[in-house]
Protein backbone atom coordinates (compact mmCIF):
# COMPACT_ATOMS: atom_id res chain seq x y z
CA UNK A 1 0.00 0.00 0.00
CA UNK A 2 1.53 3.00 -1.12
CA UNK A 3 1.09 6.52 1.16
CA UNK A 4 1.36 9.62 0.71
CA UNK A 5 3.57 12.10 2.51
CA UNK A 6 3.28 15.11 0.73
CA UNK A 7 -0.33 16.27 2.34
CA UNK A 8 1.45 15.80 5.53
CA UNK A 9 4.91 17.86 4.46
CA UNK A 10 2.65 20.56 3.09
CA UNK A 11 0.42 21.00 5.99
CA UNK A 12 3.36 20.79 8.48
CA UNK A 13 5.25 23.59 6.30
CA UNK A 14 1.96 25.51 6.13
CA UNK A 15 1.99 25.76 9.36
CA UNK A 16 5.57 27.27 9.95
CA UNK A 17 4.79 29.61 7.32
CA UNK A 18 1.50 30.74 8.91
CA UNK A 19 3.15 31.20 12.44
CA UNK A 20 6.27 33.08 10.98
CA UNK A 21 3.85 35.38 8.71
CA UNK A 22 1.36 35.76 11.65
CA UNK A 23 4.22 36.94 13.93
CA UNK A 24 5.85 39.20 11.91
CA UNK A 25 4.05 42.27 11.97
CA UNK A 26 3.98 42.43 15.95
CA UNK A 27 8.13 41.38 15.76
CA UNK A 28 8.78 43.57 12.88
CA UNK A 29 6.78 46.55 15.29
CA UNK A 30 8.43 45.76 18.27
CA UNK A 31 12.11 45.50 16.70
CA UNK A 32 11.57 48.95 14.88
CA UNK A 33 10.61 50.59 18.08
CA UNK A 34 13.18 49.37 19.61
CA UNK A 35 15.87 50.39 16.91
CA UNK A 36 14.59 53.70 17.19
CA UNK A 37 14.67 54.31 20.90
CA UNK A 38 18.17 53.44 19.93
CA UNK A 39 18.92 55.75 17.64
CA UNK A 40 17.86 58.44 20.25
CA UNK A 41 20.78 60.47 21.02
CA UNK A 42 21.35 61.26 24.85
CA UNK A 43 20.19 64.57 26.22
CA UNK A 44 23.58 66.11 27.35
CA UNK A 45 27.02 64.53 26.90
CA UNK A 46 27.96 62.74 29.67
CA UNK A 47 24.46 61.69 30.66
CA UNK A 48 24.32 57.98 31.19
CA UNK A 49 22.65 55.39 28.69
CA UNK A 50 18.78 54.48 29.02
CA UNK A 51 18.73 50.55 30.02
CA UNK A 52 16.82 49.07 26.72
CA UNK A 53 17.05 45.41 28.32
CA UNK A 54 14.03 44.97 29.20
CA UNK A 55 12.65 46.04 25.64
CA UNK A 56 15.12 43.80 24.14
CA UNK A 57 14.51 40.92 26.86
CA UNK A 58 10.58 40.86 25.56
CA UNK A 59 11.59 40.19 22.19
CA UNK A 60 13.80 37.52 23.14
CA UNK A 61 10.80 36.27 24.97
CA UNK A 62 8.46 36.43 21.42
CA UNK A 63 11.24 35.01 19.33
CA UNK A 64 11.53 31.83 21.94
CA UNK A 65 7.36 31.41 22.37
CA UNK A 66 7.71 31.47 18.47
CA UNK A 67 10.83 28.93 17.73
CA UNK A 68 8.97 26.30 20.17
CA UNK A 69 5.69 26.75 18.45
CA UNK A 70 7.73 25.81 15.24
CA UNK A 71 9.94 23.30 16.67
CA UNK A 72 6.69 21.48 17.64
CA UNK A 73 5.14 21.31 14.49
CA UNK A 74 4.97 17.92 12.67
CA UNK A 75 6.70 17.98 9.79
CA UNK A 76 7.35 14.66 7.44
CA UNK A 77 10.39 14.66 4.84
CA UNK A 78 13.59 15.75 4.82
CA UNK A 79 12.94 18.92 2.93
CA UNK A 80 10.27 19.95 5.49
CA UNK A 81 12.64 19.08 8.36
CA UNK A 82 15.49 21.06 7.28
CA UNK A 83 12.64 23.75 6.56
CA UNK A 84 11.72 23.64 10.00
CA UNK A 85 14.87 23.09 11.67
CA UNK A 86 16.19 26.43 9.81
CA UNK A 87 13.54 28.33 11.14
CA UNK A 88 13.96 27.63 14.38
CA UNK A 89 17.81 28.12 14.25
CA UNK A 90 16.77 31.27 12.41
CA UNK A 91 15.16 32.51 15.62
CA UNK A 92 17.72 30.80 18.43
CA UNK A 93 20.65 32.29 16.45
CA UNK A 94 18.54 36.23 16.47
CA UNK A 95 17.17 35.77 20.38
CA UNK A 96 21.07 34.78 21.08
CA UNK A 97 22.39 38.25 19.55
CA UNK A 98 20.20 39.97 20.82
CA UNK A 99 20.87 38.14 24.62
CA UNK A 100 24.47 39.61 23.33
CA UNK A 101 23.04 43.24 23.24
CA UNK A 102 21.29 43.01 26.57
CA UNK A 103 24.32 42.05 28.07
CA UNK A 104 26.11 45.22 26.99
CA UNK A 105 23.71 47.44 29.77
CA UNK A 106 25.33 44.94 32.53
CA UNK A 107 28.94 45.23 31.12
CA UNK A 108 31.08 46.55 33.74
CA UNK A 109 33.35 49.38 31.49
CA UNK A 110 32.79 50.58 27.94
CA UNK A 111 35.18 48.15 26.31
CA UNK A 112 33.59 45.26 27.96
CA UNK A 113 29.96 46.79 26.29
CA UNK A 114 31.89 47.17 22.88
CA UNK A 115 33.14 43.64 22.56
CA UNK A 116 29.45 42.35 23.41
CA UNK A 117 27.81 44.89 21.17
CA UNK A 118 30.39 43.59 18.18
CA UNK A 119 29.42 40.06 19.05
CA UNK A 120 25.27 40.84 18.78
CA UNK A 121 26.14 42.09 15.31
CA UNK A 122 28.48 39.21 14.10
CA UNK A 123 25.56 36.87 15.78
CA UNK A 124 22.54 38.88 13.99
CA UNK A 125 24.90 38.28 10.70
CA UNK A 126 24.83 35.27 10.86
CA UNK A 127 20.88 34.80 12.22
CA UNK A 128 20.12 36.48 8.72
CA UNK A 129 21.96 34.72 6.61
CA UNK A 130 19.92 31.72 8.45
CA UNK A 131 17.15 33.34 8.03
CA UNK A 132 17.70 33.56 4.36
CA UNK A 133 18.20 30.27 3.67
CA UNK A 134 15.00 29.25 6.26
CA UNK A 135 13.16 31.69 4.34
CA UNK A 136 14.03 29.66 1.07
CA UNK A 137 13.29 26.17 2.51
CA UNK A 138 9.80 27.47 3.10
CA UNK A 139 9.23 28.83 0.07
CA UNK A 140 9.01 32.25 0.97
CA UNK A 141 10.84 35.46 1.94
CA UNK A 142 11.68 35.51 5.52
CA UNK A 143 8.77 37.70 7.17
CA UNK A 144 10.78 38.62 10.33
CA UNK A 145 13.21 41.96 9.20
Amino acid sequence: MQTNIQPAQNSGVAKIRALLIAAGPGLNSDSRALSVAFRQPLHAPGDSVPDRSPAVALLIEHLKKLRSDIESTTVEGAAAVSARDLAARALLETAEALAKLADTYAAPDQRSSTILLAESVRLLKEAKATSAKAGKALGIPWPLQ
